[in-house]
Parts: C-alpha cells; sequence; structure tokens
C-alpha cells in the first residue's frame, strides 16, 4: 500500500475541503481530524486522543483502526 502523505501536506492538494480529503484517503471527516491531531503530536495516547477530540475513547479506537486501515499512520 502506498504511503499517503500527512493529512497538513495532502491538504495542500484538496484546498478548503476537508470531506474531499477524507474520501480520497477513505476515511470520514471525524477520521480525518483524529489523523492530522496524530500527525501533529506524535506519540499521542488514545485517551489524550479523546481529550483532544471530544470523542469517547471507544470512537477513537474506531477511528484509528480507520486510520491505519487507510495508511495514515505508522
Amino acid at each position: 500500500m502506498p504511503t499517503v502523505r500527512p493529512p497538513a501536506v495532502a491538504g495542500a492538494f484538496y484546498p478548503g475541503d476537508p470531506q474531499a480529503l477524507a474520501a480520497h484517503l477513505g476515511l470520514n471527516a471525524t477520521d480525518l481530524r483524529c489523523c492530522e491531531l496524530v500527525v501533529d503530536e506524535p506519540g499521542l495516547t488514545p485517551g489524550r486522543l479523546a481529550e483532544q477530540s471530544g470523542l469517547t475513547t471507544g470512537a477513537v479506537t474506531g477511528g484509528l483502526d480507520r486510520v491505519e486501515k487507510a495508511g495514515c499512520n505508522e
């Protein structure tokens, strides 16, 4: 699977249209936001990601699974 550019870089190809970027990556907008938070803060724990995103830890777990499947994290 090819490496996906971090959203901050890939966003340049979808200026002003995060929904299109999320769709291109096979994610939803919330997953994309989580991906951005993870890229911005390497080593971010799921608990801290839940705090920063306002999601439950269960929602974060599902989102991280989708982000990993899309190849957005290492």
